[in-house]
Order: structure tokens, then C-alpha cells, then sequence
């Protein structure tokens, strides 16, 4: 008889855990689904800042050329367009 009081307390202690369990699984999934589109935009958004400038053109690939071209603003608008978007995705 007292074994079975005994299995009794601890399968009624595993459906209580197993049920915050699952309640807090549930809870945390929508938590991820509800973040997810603002995930995907600042995802999407860096990867076509850093697409529109991931490659140097050929005539900025010398350093001289750079420097006498006036291309030195162009990474400045680089420099900025990605410190936006990061700030836009942490913000």
C-alpha cells in the first residue's frame, strides 16, 4: 500500500512538470513567431546593404586610384548605409 501512495506523488509530480513544460515550449514559440518577420526584414535588409557593396568596383581596387578618383566618399556612404541598417535591426 504504500508503494503505491508513493508512485501515486510522483506521477502526479511528472503531469505537473511535464505540463509547465509544454505550457512554457508553447509560450516561448509564439514569443519566436512573433519576432520572426522583424528577424527576416533586418536579415534581409543587411544582406542587400552588404550585396550592394560586397564587391569594390574595378576601378577603386588600386589605392591610388581610389585616392585620386575621389572614391574615399563612396566608402563613406558605404560606412553609413551598413551602420544604419545594423542600428535600424537593433533598434
Amino acid at each position: 500500500m504504500k508503494i503505491f501512495k508513493k508512485i501515486n506523488k510522483g506521477l502526479v509530480l511528472t503531469v505537473i512538470v511535464l505540463t509547465i513544460l509544454v505550457v512554457y515550449l508553447i509560450c516561448v514559440e509564439v514569443k519566436r513567431n512573433n519576432e520572426k518577420p522583424n528577424i527576416e526584414s533586418a536579415c534581409k535588409d543587411y544582406i542587400e546593404t552588404i550585396n550592394e557593396f560586397a564587391v569594390i568596383p574595378k576601378d577603386y581596387q588600386k589605392i591610388y586610384t581610389l585616392a585620386n578618383t575621389g572614391g574615399i566618399e563612396n566608402f563613406e556612404k558605404i560606412k553609413d548605409n551598413v551602420n544604419k541598417s545594423i542600428n535600424r535591426s537593433n533598434g
